[in-house]
């Protein structure tokens, strides 16, 4: 798919706090703009250091993540915004729902189809 179609574009991405502790393994994911992408997972698999580095906290080693066609972390990019929600487990609003139960309450208030 051509990058002007993806929301996110990520290419090769290598991040790691260390030569031993590499997060991010040469990871590649294309989301397409219009869709929904929720990253599930366990604790330490790389869901916070991914979206640390899409909204710019972190520099990656090597490879590129593009944002509706901009360079992570380049100025005025503007996210967490309008086109890129982000919602870690420990704000969560309701202490006693889940990321995915918070995410269908608010769905259901806003109509949105599943």
């Amino acid at each position: 798919m051509f990058t002007i179609n993806m929301a996110l574009n990520i290419q090769n991405a290598v991040f790691g706090y260390n030569i031993n502790n590499v997060i991010l393994d040469h990871l590649t994911v294309q989301i397409p703009k219009g869709k929904i992408f929720a990253m599930l997972g366990p604790n330490g698999t790389g869901k916070t250091t991914l979206m640390r580095v899409i909204l710019g906290q972190l520099r990656l080693t090597s490879g590129t993540i593009e944002v509706f066609g901009k360079m992570a972390g380049s100025a005025g990019l503007g996210i967490p915004g309008p086109g890129v929600g982000y919602m870690p487990q420990e704000l969560a609003l309701f202490d006693y729902f889940t990321i995915g139960e918070i995410l269908d309450y608010y769905g259901m208030i806003y109509h949105m189809k599943r």
